[in-house]
């Protein structure tokens, strides 16, 4: 599971909302990646060039 922190990219497409949806899940089944259908590389780049951070959570 990854926790996410948004600054500024709300909405211009790097699927913060899916992550919410998805309560931060962004790799494998139902991960917002799938959602969007969008590799999870392609997903987790956006995010960084948005200035969206994520890390690693336990379960």
């Amino acid at each position: 599971m990854v926790e996410v922190k948004t600054d500024q990219a709300e909405n211009q497409g790097t699927g913060t909302s899916e992550l919410r949806l998805t309560k931060g899940k962004i790799t494998g089944q139902g991960g917002a990646a799938e959602f969007l259908g969008l590799p999870v590389n392609t997903l987790k780049s956006r995010m960084n060039k948005l200035g969206v951070l994520f890390e690693r959570r336990g379960n």
